[in-house]
Parts: structure tokens; C-alpha cells; sequence
């Protein structure tokens, strides 16, 4: 506490971090620092003010534009980096892509190959690749600022080839991977069902709502993923819901997915006009 020249009393807090740094050192962090003001009349001003403190100088996301792909389809693939607070970070960046297979019950990575792609002036950028082969592949972008802080970021996706059946594949213990972000009335969901056993049941429901479940599908996978098609109609819009749950190692696991499907836009004009256009006193206006 501390008196200043006109006669107030200032007193500032703030929160100690000490142990949130100790117990999670490996997030970031945000500090509220609250200052109060009294002056000799008992009046108090408070201000508020906060400090973000990130575990890195700044990050690197990375994202495609569909949920899985099929041998032929075009991939584009976009990164951004940008600090905590969401400042841009222009720098140079390496594009690596690595096709991931499962040897010994372990993921293996083979690059198969690589690219010089710079972050612009919004610390933004953007691949296409084809897909060309049937696998699981990782996006691994690395990109260094000007004061030579080097951070990566990546992202695993998945190509489908012609009756594939995912055994080569890694997967969680039960996934849902709509082919796309946004649907539209009389389109089809392709629905990506995944799971990291082999000949393994799923249990699918679909528009579950409100705790009420129609008849779900059951799912005999006979390798470790297997494509849905769900119809989309209007009564979906906005979003509708699926839910999944399978038995691994005497343990149940679920899923719920959301699949968004925007209203259609609709404008409609109108217009006002009178029945004339002079009137006399006490005679009704009529519009139309």
C-alpha cells in the first residue's frame, strides 16, 4: 500500500503464479492483475488489467479441408502461426509430409517428401497435394521467426483407396470422420467409422435428441474402419448428431460427432404502398 501526492491510497494485487507454473508448466498461462484506488473522500476506483504468458513464443496449426480423402482427390492443406495473442508470425517454414504405417504394433514415418513454404504477412499459408496413394499421412510444418524460434506444428489425415478397410491404419479407440465440414439438404454424409481394433463391433446412432434414441446400426467392421452414408435432409438444418460406442479390452468407449448443415439463405423484400397519394382529413389510409 502506497500513498501518492493528491492524498490516495493505491493498492495493487495480484496472483501469485508460482504454482500454476509448478502444476501445469507445460500450458499457457493468463494473469489477472487488479489495482484499487481510494482516495480521501473513501472513494474507490478499481482497474483490471491481465498478462498472458505462453510455454512458447508462438504456435503453428495445421488443418486440411476435409475430414478424409480418396485416392485421386485433391488435399489442400493450411497453416497458420501466430502468438498467444494472436499476433501473426511471418518467418521462413519446411513443409514435410510422412506416410505413417504400422509395423510391430508401432507407428513408423517415411517422409515422403517436402517442401520451402514461407508464412505471409498474416503469418498464413497454403499446400495442395494430391492424393495419390491409399494411407495414413502427416502434415509436419516447421516454421522459424526472424529471431530464430523454430516450432512446429502437424496434422494426420487419412486416403482411402478402392475397398480399404483401414488395418494398416492408427486410430483412437473409436473415431467419427465426416468427409466434410458443411452440408446441404439431399447431400450424403460420407462418415469415416474408426476404431484401433481389428473385427471390432460399433454401435451407431444417428439424430439422437433430447436422451431419445431411435434403432442404431450395428457395425461388424471386418478391419479396423468402415465408410457410412447418412442422407442429409431439411429437417437436419441446422445440425443434426451421431453417437457411437464400442467394447476394447472390457472397456466401452464412446463417440458423438456434430454435422453442421447451415440453414438455406433466404431474402425476402417488401415493399409498402399506399391506396393513394393525397388523402383528406379523416378518410383511412390503406396500404398494400
Amino acid at each position: 500500500m502506497r500513498r501518492s501526492r493528491s492524498g490516495r491510497t493505491a493498492r495493487c494485487r495480484r496472483h501469485r503464479h508460482s504454482a500454476g507454473r509448478e502444476l501445469r508448466g507445460d500450458a499457457d498461462h493468463r494473469y489477472e492483475i487488479t489495482a484499487e484506488v481510494t482516495d480521501e473522500s473513501r472513494r474507490t476506483i478499481v482497474g483490471k488489467g491481465e498478462v498472458l504468458v505462453a510455454r512458447k513464443p508462438f504456435q503453428v496449426t495445421a488443418w486440411v479441408d476435409r475430414g478424409h480423402y480418396r485416392v485421386g482427390d485433391a488435399v489442400r492443406a493450411s497453416f497458420a502461426a501466430q502468438t498467444l495473442d494472436r499476433t501473426p508470425v511471418q518467418g521462413k517454414g519446411v513443409l514435410y509430409l510422412y506416410r505413417i504405417e504400422v509395423a510391430g504394433g508401432r507407428p513408423l514415418e517415411t517422409e515422403v517428401q517436402r517442401w520451402e513454404l514461407d508464412t505471409d504477412a498474416q503469418g498464413r499459408a497454403q499446400m495442395q497435394l494430391k492424393a495419390s496413394r491409399a494411407g495414413q499421412y502427416r502434415l509436419s510444418y516447421k516454421v522459424t521467426d526472424a529471431r530464430g524460434h523454430g516450432i512446429e506444428g502437424g496434422y494426420v489425415f487419412a486416403v482411402r483407396g478402392e475397398g480399404d478397410d483401414g488395418k494398416g491404419f492408427r486410430f483412437q479407440e473409436i473415431e467419427l470422420v465426416p468427409d466434410k465440414r458443411e452440408y446441404a439438404p439431399g447431400d450424403r454424409v460420407r462418415l469415416m467409422v474408426n476404431t484401433d481394433r481389428e473385427s471390432g463391433t460399433v454401435v451407431l446412432f444417428l439424430r439422437p435428441a433430447n436422451g431419445v434414441y431411435q434403432a442404431p446400426r450395428v457395425l461388424r467392421l471386418k478391419g479396423k474402419s468402415r465408410l457410412e452414408e447418412i442422407e442429409v435432409s431439411r429437417k437436419d438444418m441446422p445440425n443434426f448428431f451421431v453417437e457411437a460406442f464400442t467394447v476394447s479390452g472390457g472397456k466401452l468407449y464412446a463417440e458423438t460427432r456434430e454435422i453442421v448443415v447451415p440453414p438455406e439463405k433466404r431474402v425476402l423484400n417488401v415493399e409498402v404502398a399506399p391506396s393513394a397519394e393525397r388523402y383528406k382529413p379523416g378518410r383511412r389510409r390503406r396500404f398494400g
